[in-house]
Formats: structure tokens, C-alpha cells, sequence
């Protein structure tokens, strides 16, 4: 009963790890054919380069954290709040764009996005009523002493950065938002 109730809970997190796997081979391998794809036209050495780095590098990123996060019972709280943040601002984006850009076209990415988002939500539901269970069931003081453990300067730092870091990207989605061509070719 444990050991389904584990996979259920990591499911969400193996099927965003897979997808942003498969998406970052395919534009690290070749970024040009992969973009030329979906209609986006790579013209310079630059633009191979950002394309690799945005298209590439940060899934890859994302799935080397969401993986080091399954093997960590104390971090799949943790990934699944990433990953339904992260579905949150992409199916966001997708919806404003295609409002902006008067296009259905990749309308049909909303259902498995949703879906996705669904079952993060029913996974963190899993393991917070998982984590109650144990409280009460005898480990629970244990338990609630190594949560209580973990020192406020170390919170707070985990914070900070990841306020910067949050603060970068949201900056750097603004501007190409708007559609600042200057900063937009910077970034």
C-alpha cells in the first residue's frame, strides 16, 4: 500500500522529468531543426546559442533538480509545488499569448498541462495526508523534531536566493513579454 501510494506521489515529477528531458535533447542535439519544427527561424550563431540555452539548457535544469528531488522523501513536497507553479506560469503564458497573437495554435498543450496540474495537486494531497498519518502514528515526535530542527538562518537564506532567482526569471519574461527588442536580444 506504501509503495503505490510512493509512486502515485512521484508520478507527476517522472512525467515532467521526462518531458523536459526529451525536450532538451532534442534542442541541445539540434537546435536548428527543432526550431525550424515549430516555426521559430535561427538566423545567426547568437540565436543557435539562445535557443540552446532556453530551449536546452534550463529543461535539462529543471529535470536535474525534479530528479534529485524524487530520491528525497523530505524534497517531493518541495518538487511538486515547483512543478504546479511552473505548470501555472506556462499554461499562463501559453493562454496570454495565444490571446495576444489571435492563435488557437498550440491550444490543444492546455489539456495534458491541466491534467499535469491535476495530478500535482491530488500527489501533494497523497503525501501531506501521508505526513499527518505518520505524526500521529508513534514517529511522529521524531518526525516533528528534525521539522522544528532546521535553523531560521537557513530558511531565510533558501529564501533570498530563491527570491533572486525568481526575480531574474520573471524580469527576463517580462521584457520578452513586451517585447523590448534591445533588452530581448541582451537576454
Amino acid at each position: 500500500h506504501s509503495a503505490m501510494r510512493g509512486v502515485l506521489i512521484r508520478f507527476p515529477i517522472i512525467a515532467l522529468t521526462a518531458v523536459l528531458i526529451m525536450i532538451a535533447i532534442r534542442y541541445l542535439a539540434d537546435p536548428v531543426g527543432a526550431a525550424a519544427q515549430v516555426g521559430i527561424a535561427i538566423t545567426s550563431p547568437g540565436g543557435m546559442i539562445v535557443v540552446r540555452v532556453g530551449l536546452g539548457a534550463l529543461p535539462l535544469g529543471f529535470a536535474a533538480f525534479f530528479a534529485v528531488c524524487l530520491f528525497s522523501e523530505e524534497r517531493l513536497l518541495s518538487a511538486l509545488h515547483t512543478e504546479l507553479m511552473l505548470l501555472g506560469i506556462v499554461m499562463a503564458v501559453r493562454m496570454t499569448s495565444m490571446a495576444a497573437a489571435h492563435s488557437s495554435e498550440t491550444a490543444k498543450l492546455l489539456v495534458p498541462e491541466a491534467i499535469m496540474a491535476l495530478l500535482c495537486i491530488a500527489a501533494m494531497q497523497l503525501k501531506r495526508s501521508g505526513r499527518k498519518v505518520s505524526y500521529r502514528s508513534g514517529g511522529g515526535t521524531a518526525a516533528l523534531a528534525m521539522l522544528r530542527s532546521e535553523s531560521r538562518a537557513r530558511l531565510l537564506a533558501a529564501r533570498v536566493l530563491m527570491g533572486v532567482v525568481a526575480f531574474a526569471f520573471i524580469g527576463s519574461a517580462m521584457t520578452k513579454l513586451a517585447h523590448v527588442p534591445k533588452v530581448v536580444g541582451g537576454l
